[in-house]
């Protein structure tokens, strides 16, 4: 398989399916480095969620 990135280094800032697309570039020798910068939790109660988002896209300020 080519190596069409090799010298280049590639951020994946993706938190789902990281390793996946981290081993794609790998094996078209890329320099991968890994810096998730977000992430999915799921929230048994969103209220306090539901809330502050609401507050943003009113305009307002929430403690």
């Amino acid at each position: 398989m080519p190596e069409e990135l090799a010298g280049f280094t590639i951020g994946v800032t993706a938190d789902r399916r990281r390793d996946e697309l981290a081993a794609l570039l790998q094996r078209r020798g890329a320099r991968v480095v890994l810096a998730p910068a977000l992430r999915i939790v799921p929230l048994a109660d969103d209220t306090e969620l539901r809330e502050a988002t609401r507050a943003c896209l009113d305009g307002r300020r929430t403690s």
